[in-house]
């Protein structure tokens, strides 16, 4: 459906790298989000990660 949006000569190859590569940069940020968050509620609670992560 989104491809009728496009002209007849879109570049697609550069597209779909710029949709890869974003995808990633998004994913490397989430991870950041997530594990940082598990490491201040692990150090505020006085233990592991591993433990916080288990406890929900």
């Amino acid at each position: 459906m989104f491809g009728s949006y496009n002209k007849f000569n879109n570049k697609v190859y550069g597209d779909a790298l710029l949709i890869g590569f974003m995808d990633l940069i998004t994913s490397v940020i989430a991870g950041f989000v997530v594990f940082s968050t598990f490491g201040g509620m692990a150090k505020a609670i006085g233990k592991p990660v591993s433990d916080v992560a288990k406890g929900g």
